[in-house]
């Protein structure tokens, strides 16, 4: 054979070293031809492949004997990959070896490879239709495991270049079958079963392999204009879809004659060494993905085993994780490896043998008794884990405000007894019995619910209740989903007799500590302490740091010229972040710096986010192609934004080195005084910064100064009661020195009343904690002690990333749909929401990140280490799962049915997890990869499985450009934020009956809503979230009469089509409750130049906040209770701004883009009596006059980018109640009027006036 001298390891030490190129051209701005690299690797892996198949087929069947020509021979083509490889090795290794990278070297070698690569690969495609498969021998088995591994590795690279869906099916269809036949292989010989044994199923498999390799080398070494070689790929692709069946019965026979054997031969092989227990994890990896290819099929088709076969797949995750993780149980496992084998080989016995026709009609008697063993079997062996390793068993069913779930059940139960009797697949009286018996309960429960911390027994009995009243709850939604009760393994009967017994046993109980119960009801009441906790707003400047703050602004100012480093290091809690948000905001900084930029690194460091957080902080308004730019393009913008301006970048919360290494080099040293302030826990980094980087540590408060805060916290501009001051004194003291611990304990002792301070300072010193630990035992004291309907709106931030701004009105509508609102007296849901998280504010456990323009919440969020402490809870509580990346969902195994996920990953690694969890009530998705830079997603399969759904956000996860029909199956859903290009909403939306709200991302055009929509009587919110504010919902008009108002609808965002304003006038009659509303003119092609152009919106009386963007030249009625207007792009005349000026209840105005033109506004006399905030961005206007009677109770101006504006009146520094003017991107005779009228205001004794130049 020719080949025989080649070392065949050149191929992994070449791949190696392109690899090490290609990540090291990665993190260079200037080069981001790197995806050559990428290519090259892809190419020789598949050189790797052919050259391996040729070798071993070539030689099996005469292969290399054939002579096409003597230039293209199958001797002479791999001779020629021979001296490639060679080569390339060669060049590769030296350039690693080199100190310095010189690209164009690289360049060459890339070059090199592709002519070479160009001149071969159409012979390698048309020699690998040579390759057949006959007559296995057995020298070649061990050659299988080899050439699949190849195979897989060729097969995702294609996954991550091919666009042709059916060919991407096709592919993962084709992995998921190579997998399987690897990992069954490999398990089996470990299992002591011989080649002769098996040998029908090698045959099959090679087989497969052929087919797979003429498929890969086809589509790797892709002709377009070949018309030939693209007849051909489409023969393969079906021919091959036959052969790659995931349940195949005939090799399903063989599998399971197989492992038969394998369980017959008694083999003594150990799973529990590293090998073999990695070696058996990859095949129930396997097996699992058959389940899933199952419950992917049609999940509803499970009637008798639905149960039998979650249980299994559920326990086969456990198992597969335990083998990976071996070495932490590792003595268990050698105890019980015999039940671990049997486990694995029954499992594969049941899943390689069950067919969809049995799931369909019911299992066959021996599977149903195997099942039944094998579960038994597993649940033994996760009861040994667990009691050798004290885990805790945790109830799938979460423990957070379970009487407010009974309440909510109890609503949900009398509601389907008002249901006619045909409309249920149960009776009637079964819910009435279960009914009366839930109000009994949960009358018990409120009685005992101080003592049952106390009482084993009372605490079982609570959770006997709550696990009847979960089932229940289960059993319900699943018939309205179209499944049958009979389909789980407790009937409602045999609830109904559960709860019965538990009510006798409970009254009982109730009996015999009825005196107990009412003395303890009458000691552990409590009301909110007679003063009021200062909103903790994120930016607040922690008490006594003065002399920080100066040493930090020193460093920022002076000093050398070049560019440096300034760290801020601490430990959680300390108050790095107010402490630099305070030397940020500084006047001194504000005028030293030309550019200022403030991004939150955090421990999910995304580089592409910190890169558009801070060009957007340093730019007017960020270009909306910069986010579709990859990090590389990114950071050279943002490089040459900053070159030849001194700025200062602040990075938040750094945990390592690798953020700054991705950022270092886009910050330019033009030795002009730039800084880069950063904060961190970790001491030690600041010499990785810089050789000669100086830590700034952060002192702890002292003492006194630990008062001083919980005073101010506490009692704000008053003085202590003088009765409290001992406690307060050592309650501070026992905080260490701790800001975050002083604010969060001055917000437990505000809701307590005051002879309860000697508890809570027993309770924090009565223990040596380190200062961590002293953190989470006030946190825990603070939660403990929350009311229970806050305590799941709190927990719900941990679904959130650390150090996020969360939008309030996003928070509001998520609580609201998972039900933790209550509504009370004439209030909304909305305004109660809003309740909810002052409370949680004013208890210093959620800070303000952004205000609104006159005061309250814009955005809020939780500090870093209250952040990890909500996580722990929520997961304790079982209230809440997050799972980080593709380990994390491929390993998660408890509980079992979670309630709530968090998926921080991408869509694939989801995808790859199958993750099944059919009970799911709320699932959100944070991608990790931000905005819409993946490709497109089929996510049919999810919307199968989590039938339960009541809030489903899929994030930045792009389903393309249809609307997913199958997300009507998800009944229950209340809140529904899905991402694709649509025209049109489907009619079959109207299933969604209790959709309350529903956002669209990636719109790219307005959307048309059906007919339908009408029904739809749940729905509060409605919106589009598009780069481009001017998409909105077009209503339909058709037989408006015949339809419900949507009375609940509270925002929305519409489109107004002006050339029927009868019609626009009916939908603004149905929508009688609307408070928040977007109004965006349709695209000018569709609007003949006759149209009627007078919108009136006075007749929606509730409306308090209105933006209306493009309306050009248009004449606006607004209503007289109109709060907050913001006006884009409507090109009116100054003239007509006098309607507007009159509003009476008017507090905030935002005139945009060009939304006014003229060179003079000339305000009248009395105008905006109400006014409180002014924003005028991106205006025309030269001229500005006003009298001392405009604007009397303003309190603040912003101007932006209004480069013709000469002045701002002088009059404006005499309203009384004006705070601060704020100028950015105004002519210099602007800013100059503005500094006059700070000088003024001064002059006369007005300190109080803040001015803001950018």
């Amino acid at each position: 054979m020719a080949v025989s001298r080649f070392d065949y390891a050149l191929f992994g030490a070449a791949l190696h070293d392109l690899e090490s190129i290609e990540s090291w051209f990665r993190r260079e701005r200037e080069y981001p031809e790197y995806r050559g690299l990428w290519k090259m690797r892809m190419e020789l892996k598949l050189l790797r492949t052919f050259y391996t198949c040729a070798r071993e087929w070539g030689s099996k069947y005469g292969f290399l004997e054939h002579e096409q020509d003597k230039h293209a021979s199958p001797r002479v083509i791999l001779m020629t990959i021979e001296d490639l490889v060679c080569k390339i090795s060669n060049e590769a290794h030296s350039l690693c070896l080199a100190s310095d990278h010189d690209y164009s070297l690289v360049l060459n070698m890339i070059s090199g490879f592709r002519t070479t690569v160009r001149a071969m690969k159409r012979d390698v495609v048309k020699l690998s239709f040579m390759f057949s498969a006959n007559s296995l021998e057995y020298r070649l088995v061990d050659m299988i495991p080899i050439v699949i591994t190849n195979f897989l590795e060729n097969l995702m690279d294609l996954l991550c270049c091919v666009n042709d869906e059916a060919l991407l099916q096709l592919i993962e269809a084709l992995v998921d079958k190579l997998k399987f036949f690897n990992n069954f292989i490999r398990f089996t010989r470990t299992q002591g079963v011989d080649f002769m044994q098996s040998k029908d199923l090698y045959s099959h498999v090679e087989f497969v392999a052929v087919k797979a390799a003429r498929l890969i080398f086809m589509w790797g070494f892709y002709f377009r204009n070949d018309g030939e070689l693209l007849a051909q790929v489409q023969l393969e692709k079906t021919q091959l879809l036959e052969k790659i069946k995931l349940v195949d019965p005939h090799i399903g026979q063989i599998c399971v004659q197989l492992l038969t054997a394998a369980k017959l031969s008694g083999s003594s092989i150990i799973l529990t060494s590293k090998k073999n227990g990695d070696i058996a994890a990859e095949f129930i990896d396997s097996l699992l993905c058959r389940l899933w290819g199952l419950f992917d099929y049609d999940s509803s088709f499970m009637i008798s085993p639905k149960d039998q076969i979650q249980r299994l797949y559920e326990g086969l995750r456990f198992l597969r994780t335990i083998l990976l993780q071996q070495y932490k149980v590792k003595e268990l496992l050698d105890k019980i490896q015999y039940h671990l084998r049997l486990v694995v080989i029954d499992a594969g016995t049941i899943v390689c043998s069950i067919s969809r026709n049995e799931l369909k009609e019911g299992l066959a008697k021996e599977k149903d008794l195997l099942l039944f063993d094998l579960l038994k079997l597993i649940k033994y062996i996760k009861s040994r884990v667990a009691q050798e390793y004290l885990l805790t068993s945790s109830s799938s069913f979460p423990t957070t405000n379970e009487l407010g779930f009974l309440d909510s059940l109890q609503e949900k139960l009398e509601q389907l007894s008002k249901c006619e009797a045909d409309s249920v697949a149960f009776p009637k009286d079964c819910i009435h019995i279960f009914l009366e018996n839930l109000l009994i309960l949960r009358s018990f429960l409120n009685n005992i619910v101080h003592q049952r911390n106390q009482n084993v027994k009372l605490q079982t009995l609570w959770s006997r209740v709550m696990e009847v009243a979960y089932k229940a709850e289960i059993i319900i939604d699943y018939v309205a989903v179209g499944d049958r009760p009979d389909c789980y393994p407790m009937s409602f009967d045999a609830i109904n007799e559960d709860i019965n017994f538990i009510k006798t046993e409970a009254l009982e109980i109730y009996d015999r500590m009825q005196p107990d119960i009412g003395g303890q009801k009458t000691t552990n009441s409590y009301s909110h302490m007679p003063s009021q906790v200062s909103t903790p707003i994120l930016d607040e400047v922690v008490v006594g740091l003065d002399d920080e703050a100066e040493t930090v602004i020193e460093r920022l100012t002076r000093g050398t010229r070049q560019l440096d480093v300034v760290p801020i290091v601490g430990m959680a809690g300390q108050g790095k972040t107010t402490l630099a948000k305070r030397v940020y905001n500084d006047q001194l900084i504000m005028c030293h710096f030309h550019v200022r930029a403030w991004c939150c690194v955090s421990q999910g460091y995304q580089r592409l986010s910190l890169l558009l957080k801070i060009l957007s902080d340093i730019m007017d308004k960020l270009p909306s192609q910069y986010l579709q730019m990859n990090e590389d393009d990114l950071a050279v913008v943002l490089y040459k934004q900053l070159k030849g301006n001194r700025y200062l970048i602040v990075l938040d919360d750094i945990w390592g080195i690798e953020a700054w290494n991705g950022m270092e080099r886009s910050f330019p040293n033009d030795a002009n005084g730039s800084r880069v302030l950063c904060t961190s826990r970790l001491h030690n980094l600041s010499s990785e910064f810089k050789q000669d980087c100086k830590a700034h540590p952060l002192r702890l408060l002292t003492d006194e100064e630990s008062w001083a805060l919980l005073q101010h916290k506490l009692f704000a501009k008053k003085a202590c009661p003088p009765q409290l001051c001992a406690l307060g004194k050592q309650i501070a003291e026992s905080c260490k020195g701790l800001p975050l611990a002083v604010v969060v304990v001055a917000g437990f002792l505000a809701t307590i009343q005051q002879y309860r301070w000697e508890e809570v300072a027993r309770s924090l010193s009565s223990s040596v904690l380190s200062d961590n630990e002293l953190c989470m035992n006030t946190f825990e004291l603070s939660y403990r002690h929350l009311p229970d309907y806050l305590k799941p709106c709190f927990l719900y931030f941990g679904a959130f990333q650390e150090d996020q701004e969360i939008p309030i009105q996003r928070l509001a509508l998520l609580w609201i749909s998972e039900g933790f609102v209550q509504k009370t007296g004439a209030k909304s849901l909305e305004d109660a929401a809003n309740e909810y998280l002052m409370d949680l504010i004013d208890r210093s456990l959620v800070m303000v990140s952004q205000q609104r323009s006159i005061g309250g919440v814009k955005t809020c969020q939780i500090h870093d280490l209250l952040h990890e402490f909500v996580i722990r809870k929520a997961k304790e509580e079982s209230f809440l799962h997050i799972l980080r990346g593709y380990d994390e969902l491929y390993t998660f195994t408890a509980p079992y049915n979670p309630y709530r996920l968090g998926i921080y990953a991408d869509a694939m690694a989801f995808k790859k997890s199958r993750l099944f969890c059919p009970h799911l009530r709320c699932l959100l998705f944070f991608s990790k990869t931000p905005f819409a830079l993946e490709q497109k997603h089929d996510f049919s399969f999810m919307f199968r499985i989590f039938k339960l759904l009541k809030v489903l956000d899929l994030g930045d996860y792009d389903l393309g450009q249809s609307f997913p029909l199958e997300v009507v199956l998800l009944v229950h859903l209340r809140y529904l934020v899905i991402q694709c290009s649509v025209k049109s909403i489907p009619s079959a939306i109207c299933k969604l009956s209790r959709l309350e709200t529903f956002q669209l991302k990636g719109a790219t055009t307005c959307v048309a809503l059906p007919n339908t929509i009408w029904m739809m009587k749940e729905l509060r919110h409605l919106s589009i979230a598009s780069s481009r504010c001017s998409f909105g919902f077009i209503f339909p008009t058709d037989d408006l009469e015949r339809y419900p108002d949507l009375s609940q609808l509270g925002s929305c965002i519409l489109v107004i089509d002006c050339c029927n304003g009868q019609s626009f006038a009916k939908i603004l009659a149905k929508l009688p409750n609307i408070r928040r509303l977007k109004c965006v003119y349709a695209s000018k092609e569709d609007i003949p130049v006759h149209c009627h152009k007078e919108i009136v919106l006075d007749r929606l009386s509730r409306l308090q906040s209105l933006r209306m963007a493009r309306f050009w030249a248009f004449k606006l009625d607004f209503p007289v209770n109109l709060r907050k207007l913001t006006l884009s792009s409507n090109k009116q005349q100054w003239s007509e701004i006098s309607e507007i000026a009159k509003l009476p209840n008017l507090e905030v105005l935002k005139l945009l883009n060009r939304s006014f033109v003229g060179k003079e506004w000339e305000v009248t006399e009395g105008a905006f009596p109400k006014l409180r905030f002014l924003k005028l961005e991106d205006l025309e206007i030269v001229r500005w006059t006003a009298s001392g009677d405009d604007f009397p109770p303003l309190e603040k101006l912003v101007l932006c980018s209004c480069r013709m504006l000469e002045e701002v009146p002088s009059c404006l520094g005499d309203i009384p109640t004006i705070e601060m003017i704020e100028i950015r991107s105004c002519h210099k005779s602007a800013v100059n009027s503005v500094k006059q009228i700070q000088e003024e205001q001064m002059d006369l004794g007005n300190k109080g006036l803040k001015v803001v130049i950018h």
